[in-house]
């Protein structure tokens, strides 16, 4: 909505774009141009590509636990503190998209000593 009303898409309009042209599996182009001694995993790459996380001491046992505590301290009436835990929660899954987005950038501009994007062969995807 032009109001800057979040609408929700339907998990058919999901589906719909997941296996579109649109949809870019980037830690499957990741694993295909980058080479690296550790993990490729996004909280790796995404400093890789410059992004510095607003929440890098949490990974995601803790953000699932943190859920888990926000999930109780809701329940329990404790309205503040799930509040509180919430944002962190927002701010953690904010910084993957970002980092995603950093990710992508990186690529499509030929990372140093990475061909860009589009001349990395993604492979195809295996829907089952």
């Amino acid at each position: 909505a032009g109001d800057g009303t979040v609408v929700m898409p339907t998990r058919a309009e999901v589906d719909a774009f997941l296996t579109s042209e649109h949809w870019v599996d980037v830690f499957a182009v990741v694993r295909r141009a980058v080479a690296a001694n550790d993990s490729l995993g996004l909280k790796n790459t995404g400093v890789l590509a410059g992004y510095a996380f607003s929440q890098g001491d949490m990974d995601g046992r803790e953000a699932v636990d943190r859920f888990e505590a926000t999930v109780a301290a809701a329940a329990d009436g404790r309205g503040d503190e799930a509040r509180d835990l919430r944002r962190i929660l927002e701010r953690y899954n904010a910084d993957d998209c970002m980092a995603t987005a950093a990710v992508r950038r990186w690529l499509r501009r030929g990372a140093p000593g990475i061909p860009g994007v589009e001349d990395v062969a993604v492979p195809e995807r295996s829907d089952g």
